[in-house]
């Protein structure tokens, strides 16, 4: 008699299930978009690429060298996202291999000069406000600001039988422009590819050392040069606060 009763109960359980089952809600799972990436946070990177420009030295009887060899350095920046616009500031430093060397005979010049000019890049700095327009974890941008430059000259040859040896290190002020692509590799990793105009405009350079027979006596001359570079660099940024 127990066994039928408990038998029974348990028929009429397994029976009511499926209607118990089909009266309770269901609640289908929910699908929630990745959230936008944002751009609004800091950054410090590094870069590497290459450079070429001219400095042109703007009197008779002088060689103009083009420089030209590869550079690499760091940056740090911060920017602000409002909808798809990017707003933002970067400073760059970078150490460079930039040099040439050109020789050059000037015969109509009196006294027939023979001139080696040499210069040579140490370093290249910028300090730049920059924006952009964002899609997600792309960012194309335009950046624009101050540069400062390194040069070694070197200035030797002949003039007639005399001979010179003149140079000088100097630091350069001037300003930059630009654009690049960026692209949101993951929260905090971003990479780019950049190209830079570096203009120096044209200022006076004096260089100092020795001139005459034998380059016994002082000597220095001075002129007017103008220096541009153009540069492409491809850089890796791990950006604090990112989305």
């Amino acid at each position: 008699m127990r066994k039928t009763l408990l038998a029974s109960v348990a028929v009429t359980v397994l029976c009511a299930a499926p209607a118990i089952a089909a009266d309770m809600p269901v609640k289908a799972p929910v699908y929630k978009a990745p959230a936008a990436f944002s751009w609004t946070g800091c950054y410090i990177g590094a870069h590497v690429g290459g450079g070429w420009g001219v400095a042109r030295a703007e009197a008779p009887g002088v060689a103009d060298p083009k420089p030209h060899g590869f550079f690499g350095g760091g940056q740090v920046g911060c920017d602000y996202q409002a909808s798809n616009w990017v707003l933002g500031v970067d400073g760059s430093f970078s150490g460079s291999r930039m040099h040439d060397q050109r020789t050059e005979l000037f015969p109509a010049i009196p006294f027939s000069r023979l001139d080696t000019f040499e210069t040579k890049i140490d370093w290249l700095a910028s300090v730049t406000g920059r924006v952009g327009y964002a899609w997600d974890r792309w960012l194309v941008y335009g950046r624009g600001g101050g540069a400062w430059i390194r040069d070694r000259f070197n200035d030797h040859g002949t003039v007639f039988i005399a001979t010179f040896n003149e140079g000088n290190t100097l630091t350069r002020a001037g300003w930059t422009a630009g654009g690049g692509v960026e692209y949101a590799l993951a929260r905090n990793w971003s990479f780019l590819v950049e190209y830079d105009y570096y203009g120096f405009g044209t200022k006076s350079v004096t260089l100092t050392g020795c001139g005459g027979p034998g380059c016994g006596f002082p000597a220095s001359e001075t002129f007017p040069m103008k220096q541009n570079l153009f540069v492409v660099k491809a850089g890796i940024n791990f950006r604090f606060g990112s989305q």
